[in-house]
Protein backbone atom coordinates (compact mmCIF):
# COMPACT_ATOMS: atom_id res chain seq x y z
CA UNK A 1 0.00 0.00 0.00
CA UNK A 2 1.35 3.42 -1.12
CA UNK A 3 0.60 5.38 2.10
CA UNK A 4 1.93 8.97 3.15
CA UNK A 5 0.41 8.74 6.83
CA UNK A 6 2.14 12.43 7.94
CA UNK A 7 4.55 9.99 9.81
CA UNK A 8 5.31 10.35 13.32
CA UNK A 9 8.93 10.55 12.80
CA UNK A 10 11.04 8.07 15.79
CA UNK A 11 14.46 9.88 16.09
CA UNK A 12 16.54 7.32 16.66
CA UNK A 13 20.74 7.23 17.13
CA UNK A 14 21.23 6.25 13.34
CA UNK A 15 18.33 8.47 12.10
CA UNK A 16 14.28 8.53 11.45
CA UNK A 17 12.18 5.48 10.73
CA UNK A 18 9.09 6.17 8.72
CA UNK A 19 5.63 4.32 9.74
CA UNK A 20 4.73 2.16 6.59
CA UNK A 21 8.71 2.20 5.66
CA UNK A 22 10.10 -1.44 4.92
CA UNK A 23 13.13 -2.96 6.56
CA UNK A 24 14.88 -5.80 6.37
CA UNK A 25 16.52 -8.04 10.03
CA UNK A 26 17.82 -10.60 11.32
CA UNK A 27 15.63 -12.51 13.92
CA UNK A 28 17.56 -11.91 16.71
CA UNK A 29 15.16 -12.93 20.12
CA UNK A 30 12.24 -15.04 20.40
CA UNK A 31 10.10 -14.51 23.85
CA UNK A 32 6.55 -14.90 25.69
CA UNK A 33 5.69 -11.32 24.40
CA UNK A 34 7.23 -11.40 21.13
CA UNK A 35 10.41 -11.80 18.52
CA UNK A 36 12.57 -9.03 17.75
CA UNK A 37 14.81 -8.21 14.41
CA UNK A 38 17.85 -6.70 14.73
CA UNK A 39 18.40 -3.97 11.54
CA UNK A 40 21.70 -3.76 9.52
CA UNK A 41 22.12 -0.08 11.19
CA UNK A 42 22.34 -1.51 15.08
CA UNK A 43 18.67 -1.38 15.73
CA UNK A 44 15.95 -3.36 16.99
CA UNK A 45 12.73 -3.88 15.94
CA UNK A 46 9.25 -5.82 17.63
CA UNK A 47 7.12 -8.49 15.66
CA UNK A 48 4.46 -10.36 16.70
CA UNK A 49 4.95 -13.84 17.18
CA UNK A 50 1.84 -15.23 15.38
CA UNK A 51 4.51 -13.51 12.13
CA UNK A 52 7.13 -15.80 13.33
CA UNK A 53 5.75 -19.05 14.75
CA UNK A 54 2.82 -19.82 11.66
CA UNK A 55 2.99 -20.52 8.43
CA UNK A 56 6.71 -19.56 6.63
CA UNK A 57 7.95 -19.57 10.42
CA UNK A 58 11.51 -18.17 10.71
CA UNK A 59 14.52 -19.40 12.51
CA UNK A 60 16.92 -17.45 14.48
CA UNK A 61 19.49 -15.53 11.91
CA UNK A 62 16.87 -15.49 9.33
CA UNK A 63 16.54 -12.34 7.51
CA UNK A 64 13.08 -10.94 7.64
CA UNK A 65 11.24 -8.54 5.57
CA UNK A 66 8.68 -6.71 7.28
CA UNK A 67 7.09 -3.03 6.97
CA UNK A 68 6.39 -0.45 9.88
CA UNK A 69 2.83 -0.40 11.23
CA UNK A 70 3.33 1.21 15.00
CA UNK A 71 5.64 3.10 16.53
CA UNK A 72 4.68 3.19 20.65
CA UNK A 73 4.66 6.53 22.93
CA UNK A 74 7.62 5.38 24.53
CA UNK A 75 9.68 5.03 20.88
CA UNK A 76 9.18 1.06 20.56
CA UNK A 77 8.80 0.15 16.54
CA UNK A 78 6.44 -2.47 15.60
CA UNK A 79 6.46 -4.34 12.38
CA UNK A 80 4.51 -6.64 10.14
CA UNK A 81 5.65 -8.70 7.69
CA UNK A 82 2.41 -9.57 5.91
CA UNK A 83 1.44 -6.53 2.96
CA UNK A 84 -2.31 -6.77 3.39
CA UNK A 85 -2.02 -7.06 7.37
CA UNK A 86 0.54 -4.56 7.61
CA UNK A 87 -1.98 -2.06 5.41
CA UNK A 88 -4.84 -2.68 7.87
CA UNK A 89 -2.56 -2.20 10.63
CA UNK A 90 -0.88 0.93 8.78
CA UNK A 91 -4.84 2.38 8.64
CA UNK A 92 -5.75 1.58 11.64
CA UNK A 93 -2.58 3.42 13.36
CA UNK A 94 -3.60 6.18 11.22
CA UNK A 95 -7.12 6.35 12.88
CA UNK A 96 -5.49 6.13 16.12
CA UNK A 97 -2.96 8.46 15.87
CA UNK A 98 -4.91 10.94 13.52
CA UNK A 99 -2.52 10.33 10.93
CA UNK A 100 -3.31 11.14 7.29
CA UNK A 101 -3.28 8.66 4.44
CA UNK A 102 -2.43 9.13 0.79
CA UNK A 103 -5.05 7.32 -1.80
CA UNK A 104 -5.87 8.09 -5.68
CA UNK A 105 -9.36 8.72 -6.71
CA UNK A 106 -10.79 5.40 -9.22
CA UNK A 107 -14.59 6.29 -9.29
CA UNK A 108 -16.91 8.76 -8.59
CA UNK A 109 -20.70 7.63 -7.43
CA UNK A 110 -23.95 7.30 -5.56
CA UNK A 111 -21.79 6.79 -2.18
CA UNK A 112 -18.96 8.77 -2.87
CA UNK A 113 -15.93 8.55 -3.95
CA UNK A 114 -14.23 5.33 -4.79
CA UNK A 115 -9.90 5.72 -4.03
CA UNK A 116 -7.46 2.91 -4.20
CA UNK A 117 -4.91 2.59 -0.90
CA UNK A 118 -2.90 -0.03 -2.97
CA UNK A 119 -2.41 -3.57 -1.60
CA UNK A 120 -5.82 -4.57 -2.97
CA UNK A 121 -7.40 -2.14 -0.46
CA UNK A 122 -10.24 -0.19 -1.60
CA UNK A 123 -12.03 2.60 0.56
CA UNK A 124 -14.77 4.93 0.28
CA UNK A 125 -15.32 8.57 0.69
CA UNK A 126 -18.75 9.38 1.20
CA UNK A 127 -20.37 12.66 -0.09
CA UNK A 128 -20.65 14.38 3.60
CA UNK A 129 -16.72 14.01 3.48
CA UNK A 130 -15.90 15.18 0.29
CA UNK A 131 -16.35 18.63 1.35
CA UNK A 132 -16.41 22.13 -0.60
CA UNK A 133 -16.16 19.81 -4.05
CA UNK A 134 -19.09 18.11 -2.99
CA UNK A 135 -21.51 19.38 -5.94
CA UNK A 136 -18.75 18.51 -8.90
CA UNK A 137 -16.71 16.11 -7.58
CA UNK A 138 -15.80 14.17 -10.66
CA UNK A 139 -12.54 16.43 -11.28
CA UNK A 140 -10.98 14.37 -8.61
CA UNK A 141 -11.64 11.84 -10.19
CA UNK A 142 -7.68 9.91 -10.98
CA UNK A 143 -5.79 12.35 -8.48
CA UNK A 144 -4.04 11.45 -5.42
CA UNK A 145 -5.45 13.12 -2.41
CA UNK A 146 -5.19 13.13 1.24
CA UNK A 147 -8.02 11.69 3.66
CA UNK A 148 -8.47 11.05 7.21
CA UNK A 149 -9.04 7.52 8.23
CA UNK A 150 -12.66 7.37 10.09
CA UNK A 151 -13.43 4.04 10.37
CA UNK A 152 -11.49 0.26 9.84
CA UNK A 153 -12.69 -2.57 9.26
CA UNK A 154 -12.43 -6.23 6.91
CA UNK A 155 -15.35 -5.53 5.33
CA UNK A 156 -14.54 -1.35 4.21
CA UNK A 157 -12.67 1.04 5.25
CA UNK A 158 -14.53 4.99 5.42
CA UNK A 159 -12.19 7.90 4.65
CA UNK A 160 -12.89 11.73 4.92
CA UNK A 161 -11.10 14.78 2.43
CA UNK A 162 -12.63 17.19 4.82
CA UNK A 163 -10.71 16.36 8.07
CA UNK A 164 -7.38 16.11 5.96
CA UNK A 165 -7.98 19.60 4.69
CA UNK A 166 -8.94 20.82 8.17
CA UNK A 167 -5.67 18.94 9.23
CA UNK A 168 -3.54 19.89 6.43
CA UNK A 169 -4.30 23.48 7.60
CA UNK A 170 -3.37 22.83 11.28
CA UNK A 171 -0.44 20.69 10.36
CA UNK A 172 1.17 23.60 8.27
CA UNK A 173 0.39 26.14 10.95
CA UNK A 174 2.01 23.75 13.70
CA UNK A 175 4.53 22.76 11.53
CA UNK A 176 5.43 26.68 11.10
CA UNK A 177 5.00 27.14 14.86
CA UNK A 178 7.56 23.72 15.67
CA UNK A 179 10.13 25.19 13.58
CA UNK A 180 10.28 28.03 14.87
CA UNK A 181 10.41 26.69 18.44
CA UNK A 182 13.70 24.23 16.78
CA UNK A 183 15.10 27.18 15.60
CA UNK A 184 14.82 28.76 19.09
CA UNK A 185 16.36 25.43 21.35
CA UNK A 186 19.21 25.18 18.54
CA UNK A 187 20.20 28.78 19.18
CA UNK A 188 20.67 28.23 23.21
CA UNK A 189 22.50 24.86 22.34
CA UNK A 190 25.63 25.15 23.70
CA UNK A 191 28.24 23.20 25.97
CA UNK A 192 26.99 24.19 29.85
CA UNK A 193 23.42 25.46 28.97
CA UNK A 194 20.64 24.42 30.98
CA UNK A 195 17.45 23.27 29.57
CA UNK A 196 14.37 22.01 30.23
CA UNK A 197 12.83 19.07 28.13
CA UNK A 198 10.96 15.61 28.40
CA UNK A 199 11.56 11.91 27.98
CA UNK A 200 10.51 10.48 25.00
CA UNK A 201 11.88 7.50 25.24
CA UNK A 202 14.42 4.77 26.94
CA UNK A 203 16.98 2.72 25.75
CA UNK A 204 19.58 0.47 26.68
CA UNK A 205 22.32 2.98 26.39
CA UNK A 206 20.51 5.75 28.06
CA UNK A 207 17.45 8.22 27.55
CA UNK A 208 16.87 10.55 25.11
CA UNK A 209 14.78 14.25 25.81
CA UNK A 210 12.69 16.41 23.52
CA UNK A 211 14.31 19.89 24.11
CA UNK A 212 11.34 21.13 22.57
CA UNK A 213 10.61 21.94 18.23
CA UNK A 214 11.63 18.06 17.83
CA UNK A 215 15.32 18.47 19.06
CA UNK A 216 16.08 15.51 20.74
CA UNK A 217 19.28 15.06 22.92
CA UNK A 218 20.55 12.22 24.73
CA UNK A 219 21.40 11.07 28.25
CA UNK A 220 24.23 8.14 28.47
CA UNK A 221 23.67 5.81 30.69
CA UNK A 222 26.60 7.24 32.88
CA UNK A 223 25.20 10.83 33.09
CA UNK A 224 21.91 9.79 34.36
CA UNK A 225 23.25 9.63 38.59
CA UNK A 226 26.76 10.08 40.07
CA UNK A 227 26.18 6.43 41.10
CA UNK A 228 26.27 3.63 39.02
CA UNK A 229 22.74 2.96 37.11
CA UNK A 230 22.15 -0.59 35.45
CA UNK A 231 18.86 0.62 33.66
CA UNK A 232 17.82 4.07 32.64
CA UNK A 233 14.28 2.84 33.79
CA UNK A 234 15.40 3.05 37.17
CA UNK A 235 15.96 6.89 36.96
CA UNK A 236 13.30 8.39 34.30
CA UNK A 237 10.14 7.11 32.84
CA UNK A 238 9.18 7.92 29.67
CA UNK A 239 7.19 11.61 29.90
CA UNK A 240 8.99 12.62 32.81
CA UNK A 241 9.73 16.06 32.73
CA UNK A 242 13.54 16.88 33.71
CA UNK A 243 15.99 20.01 33.65
CA UNK A 244 19.78 19.02 31.51
CA UNK A 245 22.82 20.44 30.57
CA UNK A 246 24.08 20.05 27.35
CA UNK A 247 27.58 18.41 27.78
CA UNK A 248 28.24 18.59 23.53
CA UNK A 249 26.49 19.53 20.11
CA UNK A 250 27.85 17.69 17.19
CA UNK A 251 26.73 17.60 13.93
CA UNK A 252 27.06 14.60 11.43
CA UNK A 253 26.88 14.31 7.63
CA UNK A 254 25.36 10.49 7.82
CA UNK A 255 24.40 10.40 11.37
CA UNK A 256 22.82 14.09 11.95
CA UNK A 257 22.58 16.22 14.73
CA UNK A 258 23.61 14.59 18.38
CA UNK A 259 23.41 16.47 21.27
CA UNK A 260 24.95 14.97 24.45
CA UNK A 261 23.08 15.87 27.40
CA UNK A 262 23.47 15.10 31.34
CA UNK A 263 21.19 14.46 34.33
CA UNK A 264 24.09 14.19 37.19
CA UNK A 265 25.91 17.52 36.47
CA UNK A 266 22.55 19.34 37.33
CA UNK A 267 22.38 17.27 40.89
CA UNK A 268 24.82 17.09 43.81
CA UNK A 269 26.73 13.95 43.98
CA UNK A 270 25.95 11.54 47.24
CA UNK A 271 29.93 11.73 48.17
CA UNK A 272 29.28 15.84 47.50
CA UNK A 273 26.02 15.65 49.90
CA UNK A 274 27.22 13.43 52.41
CA UNK A 275 30.95 14.45 53.36
CA UNK A 276 29.68 18.50 53.87
CA UNK A 277 27.97 17.35 56.70
CA UNK A 278 31.06 14.42 57.95
CA UNK A 279 34.11 15.42 59.86
CA UNK A 280 36.90 13.45 61.57
CA UNK A 281 36.26 11.53 64.71
CA UNK A 282 32.52 11.64 63.98
CA UNK A 283 30.97 8.19 64.81
CA UNK A 284 28.30 6.60 62.40
CA UNK A 285 27.28 3.18 61.31
CA UNK A 286 27.49 1.45 57.48
CA UNK A 287 26.78 -1.94 56.17
CA UNK A 288 30.29 -4.29 54.93
CA UNK A 289 30.45 -4.32 51.61
CA UNK A 290 33.44 -6.14 50.81
CA UNK A 291 36.33 -7.54 52.63
CA UNK A 292 39.89 -7.94 50.94
CA UNK A 293 43.02 -8.60 52.91
CA UNK A 294 44.22 -5.61 53.51
CA UNK A 295 40.51 -4.47 55.15
CA UNK A 296 37.04 -3.95 54.56
CA UNK A 297 34.93 -1.29 52.75
CA UNK A 298 32.09 -0.17 54.26
CA UNK A 299 28.75 1.81 52.64
CA UNK A 300 27.96 4.94 55.27
CA UNK A 301 25.60 5.96 52.63
CA UNK A 302 24.49 5.07 49.01
CA UNK A 303 26.97 5.88 47.00
CA UNK A 304 29.45 7.06 49.25
CA UNK A 305 31.68 4.56 50.79
CA UNK A 306 35.03 3.98 53.06
CA UNK A 307 37.78 1.83 54.58
CA UNK A 308 38.47 -0.04 57.57
CA UNK A 309 42.23 -0.46 56.82
CA UNK A 310 43.32 -3.94 58.49
CA UNK A 311 45.55 -1.89 61.30
CA UNK A 312 42.50 -0.32 62.41
CA UNK A 313 40.04 -3.35 63.01
CA UNK A 314 41.22 -3.44 66.41
CA UNK A 315 40.66 -6.98 66.80
CA UNK A 316 43.19 -9.96 67.59
CA UNK A 317 46.63 -8.96 66.36
CA UNK A 318 47.33 -10.32 62.83
CA UNK A 319 44.26 -11.64 62.34
CA UNK A 320 42.58 -11.50 58.85
CA UNK A 321 39.78 -9.24 58.30
CA UNK A 322 38.19 -12.12 56.95
CA UNK A 323 37.18 -13.64 61.15
CA UNK A 324 35.97 -10.05 62.17
CA UNK A 325 33.79 -8.83 59.53
CA UNK A 326 31.47 -10.69 56.93
CA UNK A 327 29.83 -9.06 54.13
CA UNK A 328 26.17 -7.43 54.77
CA UNK A 329 27.65 -6.74 58.18
CA UNK A 330 26.55 -3.54 60.34
CA UNK A 331 29.20 -2.01 61.85
CA UNK A 332 29.82 0.92 64.16
CA UNK A 333 32.81 3.07 62.62
CA UNK A 334 35.07 6.29 63.38
CA UNK A 335 35.95 9.18 60.73
CA UNK A 336 39.58 9.06 60.74
CA UNK A 337 40.40 11.17 57.42
CA UNK A 338 38.43 12.06 54.67
CA UNK A 339 40.22 12.84 51.39
CA UNK A 340 38.09 15.16 49.04
CA UNK A 341 40.66 14.99 46.13
CA UNK A 342 40.89 11.37 45.84
CA UNK A 343 37.41 11.52 47.29
CA UNK A 344 38.52 8.27 49.93
CA UNK A 345 37.11 7.97 54.04
CA UNK A 346 39.46 6.05 56.24
CA UNK A 347 37.68 4.42 58.52
CA UNK A 348 37.94 2.74 62.50
CA UNK A 349 35.86 0.35 63.60
CA UNK A 350 34.48 0.79 67.01
CA UNK A 351 33.93 -2.46 69.07
CA UNK A 352 30.51 -2.76 70.65
CA UNK A 353 30.19 -2.74 74.48
CA UNK A 354 30.37 -6.76 74.60
CA UNK A 355 33.68 -6.88 72.92
CA UNK A 356 34.83 -3.83 74.81
CA UNK A 357 34.38 -6.02 78.21
CA UNK A 358 35.75 -9.18 76.80
CA UNK A 359 38.64 -7.47 76.16
CA UNK A 360 39.29 -5.81 79.31
CA UNK A 361 38.48 -8.99 81.03
CA UNK A 362 41.02 -10.73 78.48
CA UNK A 363 43.64 -7.79 79.75
CA UNK A 364 43.37 -8.45 83.03
CA UNK A 365 43.51 -11.94 82.41
CA UNK A 366 46.96 -11.13 81.11
CA UNK A 367 48.33 -8.81 83.76
CA UNK A 368 47.21 -11.48 86.20
CA UNK A 369 49.09 -14.47 84.05
CA UNK A 370 52.34 -11.84 83.58
CA UNK A 371 52.30 -11.45 87.43
CA UNK A 372 52.06 -15.11 88.41
CA UNK A 373 55.21 -15.77 85.48
CA UNK A 374 57.41 -12.82 87.37
CA UNK A 375 56.71 -14.35 90.62
CA UNK A 376 57.74 -17.64 90.19
CA UNK A 377 61.07 -16.43 87.90
CA UNK A 378 61.79 -14.54 91.24
CA UNK A 379 61.34 -17.86 93.66
CA UNK A 380 63.25 -20.04 90.47
CA UNK A 381 66.18 -17.12 90.88
CA UNK A 382 66.00 -17.72 94.45
CA UNK A 383 66.42 -21.57 94.62
CA UNK A 384 69.90 -23.41 94.42
CA UNK A 385 71.21 -25.19 91.38
CA UNK A 386 70.06 -28.59 92.68
CA UNK A 387 66.92 -27.39 93.99
CA UNK A 388 65.59 -25.89 90.77
CA UNK A 389 67.11 -28.76 88.73
CA UNK A 390 66.37 -32.16 88.25
CA UNK A 391 67.92 -35.22 86.13
CA UNK A 392 66.44 -35.43 82.58
CA UNK A 393 66.85 -31.38 82.21
CA UNK A 394 69.18 -29.41 79.56
CA UNK A 395 70.78 -26.77 80.38
CA UNK A 396 73.61 -24.70 78.50
CA UNK A 397 77.08 -23.75 80.68
CA UNK A 398 80.49 -22.16 80.02
CA UNK A 399 83.61 -24.21 80.44
CA UNK A 400 85.32 -22.71 83.22
CA UNK A 401 88.00 -25.67 84.94
CA UNK A 402 89.30 -28.09 83.15
CA UNK A 403 91.10 -31.12 84.47
CA UNK A 404 92.38 -34.64 83.45
CA UNK A 405 89.03 -36.51 84.17
CA UNK A 406 86.88 -34.01 82.69
CA UNK A 407 85.75 -29.86 82.37
CA UNK A 408 83.26 -28.46 85.01
CA UNK A 409 80.71 -25.74 83.62
CA UNK A 410 79.43 -22.79 85.12
CA UNK A 411 75.12 -23.58 84.17
CA UNK A 412 73.25 -20.72 83.28
CA UNK A 413 70.84 -19.61 85.48
CA UNK A 414 73.87 -20.58 88.95
CA UNK A 415 75.42 -24.13 89.85
CA UNK A 416 78.08 -25.74 88.70
CA UNK A 417 78.40 -29.44 87.32
CA UNK A 418 81.23 -31.13 85.85
CA UNK A 419 81.12 -33.51 82.60
CA UNK A 420 82.95 -36.53 82.78
CA UNK A 421 85.58 -37.35 79.86
CA UNK A 422 83.34 -40.51 79.20
CA UNK A 423 80.15 -38.67 78.90
CA UNK A 424 81.73 -35.14 76.42
CA UNK A 425 80.46 -37.26 73.75
CA UNK A 426 81.78 -36.49 69.71
CA UNK A 427 83.85 -33.49 69.46
CA UNK A 428 83.30 -30.25 68.10
CA UNK A 429 82.71 -29.78 64.66
CA UNK A 430 86.05 -28.89 63.17
CA UNK A 431 88.30 -30.05 66.19
CA UNK A 432 90.30 -33.18 66.24
CA UNK A 433 88.66 -35.95 68.74
CA UNK A 434 92.40 -37.03 69.71
CA UNK A 435 93.56 -33.49 70.90
CA UNK A 436 93.62 -33.08 74.85
CA UNK A 437 90.52 -31.55 76.37
CA UNK A 438 91.50 -28.45 77.11
CA UNK A 439 92.00 -27.81 73.60
CA UNK A 440 88.48 -29.40 72.55
CA UNK A 441 86.84 -27.70 75.01
CA UNK A 442 88.93 -24.40 75.97
CA UNK A 443 87.78 -22.36 78.98
CA UNK A 444 84.63 -19.90 77.80
CA UNK A 445 83.27 -22.41 75.30
CA UNK A 446 79.47 -22.49 75.18
CA UNK A 447 78.08 -26.48 75.51
CA UNK A 448 74.53 -27.79 76.28
CA UNK A 449 75.14 -30.50 78.48
CA UNK A 450 71.75 -33.00 80.19
CA UNK A 451 71.46 -33.66 83.69
CA UNK A 452 72.11 -37.24 84.80
CA UNK A 453 72.15 -37.10 88.54
CA UNK A 454 72.31 -34.84 91.59
CA UNK A 455 74.73 -37.12 94.69
CA UNK A 456 73.32 -36.46 98.62
CA UNK A 457 76.48 -33.73 97.97
CA UNK A 458 74.48 -31.67 96.15
CA UNK A 459 77.13 -32.68 93.24
CA UNK A 460 75.72 -31.89 90.07
CA UNK A 461 76.63 -34.48 87.23
CA UNK A 462 76.38 -33.48 83.18
CA UNK A 463 76.71 -35.79 80.24
CA UNK A 464 76.97 -33.81 76.67
CA UNK A 465 76.94 -37.40 75.05
CA UNK A 466 73.11 -37.68 76.84
CA UNK A 467 71.58 -34.28 75.21
CA UNK A 468 70.39 -36.01 72.01
CA UNK A 469 68.99 -39.26 73.76
CA UNK A 470 66.95 -36.71 76.54
CA UNK A 471 65.76 -34.57 74.26
CA UNK A 472 63.75 -37.21 72.69
CA UNK A 473 62.38 -38.61 75.68
CA UNK A 474 64.84 -40.98 76.96
CA UNK A 475 65.00 -41.06 80.78
CA UNK A 476 68.27 -40.40 82.41
CA UNK A 477 68.17 -44.13 84.22
CA UNK A 478 67.39 -45.89 80.68
CA UNK A 479 70.24 -44.02 79.46
CA UNK A 480 72.27 -44.80 82.25
CA UNK A 481 71.25 -48.28 82.41
CA UNK A 482 71.71 -48.64 78.39
CA UNK A 483 75.60 -47.33 78.77
CA UNK A 484 76.40 -49.72 81.80
CA UNK A 485 75.46 -52.72 80.07
CA UNK A 486 77.30 -51.41 76.61
CA UNK A 487 80.47 -50.84 78.88
CA UNK A 488 80.40 -54.18 80.38
CA UNK A 489 79.59 -55.94 76.90
CA UNK A 490 82.92 -53.95 76.23
CA UNK A 491 84.70 -55.09 79.01
CA UNK A 492 83.67 -58.88 78.32
CA UNK A 493 84.25 -58.50 75.24
CA UNK A 494 87.97 -57.70 75.49
CA UNK A 495 88.72 -60.16 78.66
CA UNK A 496 87.22 -62.64 75.80
CA UNK A 497 89.41 -61.68 73.05
CA UNK A 498 92.75 -62.57 75.24
CA UNK A 499 94.57 -64.97 73.92
CA UNK A 500 95.07 -68.17 76.76
CA UNK A 501 97.41 -71.48 75.96
CA UNK A 502 96.67 -74.59 77.83
CA UNK A 503 100.53 -76.08 76.67
CA UNK A 504 102.55 -73.56 78.01
CA UNK A 505 104.76 -75.31 80.93
CA UNK A 506 103.39 -74.17 84.26
CA UNK A 507 106.15 -72.59 86.46
CA UNK A 508 108.20 -74.90 89.54
CA UNK A 509 107.06 -74.37 92.82
CA UNK A 510 110.18 -73.34 95.36
CA UNK A 511 110.75 -75.91 98.18
CA UNK A 512 109.50 -75.52 101.26
CA UNK A 513 106.44 -74.12 100.08
CA UNK A 514 103.25 -75.98 100.15
CA UNK A 515 103.22 -79.11 98.09
CA UNK A 516 107.02 -79.21 97.47
CA UNK A 517 108.30 -83.11 97.67
CA UNK A 518 109.39 -83.69 101.60
CA UNK A 519 112.95 -83.60 102.64
CA UNK A 520 114.90 -87.12 103.81
CA UNK A 521 113.85 -87.56 107.67
CA UNK A 522 116.49 -88.61 109.38
CA UNK A 523 115.73 -90.98 112.65
CA UNK A 524 117.52 -90.61 115.70
CA UNK A 525 119.79 -93.30 115.30
CA UNK A 526 121.67 -90.77 112.87
CA UNK A 527 119.93 -92.60 109.37
CA UNK A 528 118.59 -90.99 107.10
CA UNK A 529 115.29 -92.32 105.54
CA UNK A 530 114.81 -92.40 101.75
CA UNK A 531 112.57 -90.10 100.83
CA UNK A 532 110.58 -92.30 99.07
CA UNK A 533 110.02 -94.58 102.00
CA UNK A 534 109.31 -91.31 103.92
CA UNK A 535 106.26 -90.25 101.46
CA UNK A 536 105.42 -93.99 101.85
CA UNK A 537 104.45 -93.76 105.08
CA UNK A 538 101.85 -90.80 105.08
CA UNK A 539 98.44 -92.43 102.73
CA UNK A 540 98.35 -91.81 98.91
CA UNK A 541 96.57 -88.65 97.72
CA UNK A 542 94.39 -89.22 95.38
CA UNK A 543 95.65 -88.27 91.69
CA UNK A 544 93.39 -85.32 90.32
CA UNK A 545 93.52 -84.83 85.97
CA UNK A 546 94.78 -81.44 85.23
CA UNK A 547 92.51 -78.34 83.92
CA UNK A 548 91.28 -78.06 81.15
CA UNK A 549 91.72 -74.31 80.16
CA UNK A 550 90.45 -72.62 77.01
CA UNK A 551 92.52 -71.41 74.67
CA UNK A 552 91.88 -67.81 73.57
CA UNK A 553 88.75 -67.02 71.52
CA UNK A 554 88.49 -67.55 68.00
CA UNK A 555 91.22 -70.12 68.11
CA UNK A 556 90.26 -72.97 66.43
CA UNK A 557 91.59 -75.38 69.18
CA UNK A 558 89.00 -74.78 71.63
CA UNK A 559 85.62 -75.63 71.52
CA UNK A 560 83.11 -74.53 73.71
CA UNK A 561 80.63 -77.37 75.31
CA UNK A 562 77.21 -77.58 75.49
CA UNK A 563 76.74 -75.72 78.66
CA UNK A 564 77.71 -72.57 77.07
CA UNK A 565 81.05 -71.38 78.22
CA UNK A 566 82.85 -68.44 78.41
CA UNK A 567 83.87 -68.79 74.48
CA UNK A 568 79.85 -68.89 73.61
CA UNK A 569 79.60 -65.89 75.28
CA UNK A 570 82.47 -63.92 73.93
CA UNK A 571 81.53 -64.67 70.66
CA UNK A 572 78.03 -63.63 71.32
CA UNK A 573 79.32 -60.45 72.30
CA UNK A 574 81.97 -60.01 69.20
CA UNK A 575 79.22 -60.66 66.77
CA UNK A 576 76.48 -58.01 68.54
CA UNK A 577 79.43 -55.89 69.07
CA UNK A 578 80.07 -55.78 65.80
CA UNK A 579 76.60 -55.74 64.53
CA UNK A 580 76.28 -52.34 66.75
CA UNK A 581 79.41 -50.66 64.90
CA UNK A 582 77.86 -51.64 61.23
Amino acid sequence: METDTAPQMVTTLHGPLTVGDRVDGHLAEVGADGARLALADGRTVSIALSEIAGEGAAELGELVSAFVVRVDSGGEIWVSRAKGSAALLLLLNARDHDHSVEGRVVAQGPRGLEIDLGGGIFAICPPGEIGSDVDNPGHLVGQTIQFKVKDVSESKVILSRKDAAQSTSRDAAGAEAQAEEAADVRRRLRPGAIMAGRITRIREFGAFVDLGGGVEGLIHLSELAHERVGSAKDVVQPGQAVEVQVLKVDYDAHKGERISLSLKALTKSAWDRLTGELKEGAQLSGKVTRVEPFGAFVELSPGVSGLIHVSALGGKRHAPPGELLKPDDEVQVEILGIDQEKRRISLKRVPSTAEVAERRAAQAEMREKKKAEARLAREEAHKKPHERLKPGDVVDGTVDRIEPYGFFLQLKGGGRGMVHVSEMGAAPEGVDAHKPVAEQFPKGTKVKVAVLEIDAEHRIRLSRAAVADLEKGTTPEAYLKHKSQHELEEKLLRSASKPLNPAAPRRARPEGRVGAPPKASVKASGEAKPAASAASDRPARRERPPKQRPVGLGTEKWKPEKSGGLGTLGDLLKAKLQQRKN
